[in-house]
């Protein structure tokens, strides 16, 4: 089942952030990424997120390490 959807405007110079984002993050296209972001951004703000694992936060870590954030 397919759900309603309706239009949204942003500027042409975020839409091409979006759509750079999207590519590079390997989504299909704008609609399915911004779809994604939002999504995270309304069930964060709702208290539903889950943590992160320890695992996910060494692998974080070691990833910010490598990239030289952290010592």
């Amino acid at each position: 089942m397919q759900k309603e959807k309706v239009d949204i405007q942003v500027s042409a110079t975020l839409y091409k952030s979006l759509s750079q984002y999207a590519e590079d993050s390997g989504f299909e296209n704008v609609e399915e990424f911004v779809n994604f972001v939002l999504d995270e951004v309304i069930r964060r703000g709702s208290g539903k997120e889950k943590g992160l694992t320890d695992d996910e936060k060494k692998e974080i870590d070691e990833g910010l390490k490598e990239l030289g954030y952290k010592s």
